[in-house]
């Protein structure tokens, strides 16, 4: 299986088939990244099942790093960083926050982040010369 179709699935499972099944034998590495903490959100279990159906199961050939921050904002740039040295595959970010921590700890690993933010929001946020430099060198969008 591409590297490039196991990475849509991840973003997407639930919502668009993969080109390929997963195949027998290799074990996928997703790190997931959030502000909240347990229980996750209940699309969890709707992208657990997405996964699920286009032939990922954790602990058969898929092993998620759940990196919960629990509400401690301050804790997600570690977090990030602990997920780029566990060598996972993608880094999916639940929130902007954790998507800002992603990308200023990996910039090989892709990063998808669940939620959008608008430009101007994001320039208040992160301020006019972090959103110039993420523009010019990001693979996924800026979110807040």
């Amino acid at each position: 299986m591409k590297r490039r179709d196991f990475l849509i699935g991840i973003g997407g499972a639930a919502m668009s088939p993969l080109g390929a099944k997963a195949q027998s034998g290799s074990v996928r590495r997703v790190g997931y990244l959030a502000l909240g903490g347990r229980p996750v959100p209940p699309w969890i279990d709707a992208w657990l099942q997405g996964l699920r159906d286009n032939g990922y199961e954790e602990g058969r050939n898929l092993k998620i790093e759940w990196a919960l921050a629990a509400g401690k904002r301050e804790l997600l740039p570690a977090m990030a960083a602990d997920l780029v040295q566990k060598n996972v595959e993608v880094i999916v970010a639940a929130t902007s926050l954790g998507g800002v921590a992603a990308k200023k700890a990996t910039r090989t690993i892709p990063i998808v982040v669940l939620a959008r933010c608008s430009t101007v929001k994001a320039q208040r946020t992160y301020g006019p010369r972090a959103l110039a430099e993420h523009l010019g060198t990001a693979r996924t969008p800026l979110v807040c």
